[in-house]
């Protein structure tokens, strides 16, 4: 089970709040919701990865296939996560060098880049 909230910042950032499992179960669920923004041309993303439970390699293929897609975009995707399984996972993988990550959603507010 995954659980997915979809939140416009004012900035235009979108935030995306993830809870539960981003397995080969449940990620197609995010790569839909990812579509789905990148149809409406949203291409800033910030994803809160805190409350995920489990990541395997699907799920994890699926947030480097996000992070791809906003980057033709011009934009980018950004992770928030300090213990929980998704830092093992990144860190044992070499993954994480993919992605600029943050440990909480305060810091990554402050220190994701302004929109131009």
């Amino acid at each position: 089970n995954l659980d997915v909230r979809v939140e416009e910042l004012e900035s235009g950032y979108i935030f995306i709040d993830l809870a539960g499992d981003l397995d080969a179960y449940a990620s197609r669920e995010f790569k839909q919701v990812v579509e789905d923004l990148i149809t409406h041309r949203k291409y800033k993303l910030i994803v809160d990865m805190e409350k995920v439970t489990c990541l395997d390699s699907v799920g994890a293929r699926g947030l480097l296939s996000a992070l791809s897609k906003t980057r033709e975009g011009n934009g980018d995707l950004w992770l928030i996560y300090d213990k929980s399984p998704v830092k093992r996972f990144l860190d044992i993988t070499g993954l994480n060098e993919n992605f600029t990550t943050f440990k909480t959603s305060r810091q990554a507010f402050q220190e994701v880049p302004k929109p131009r």
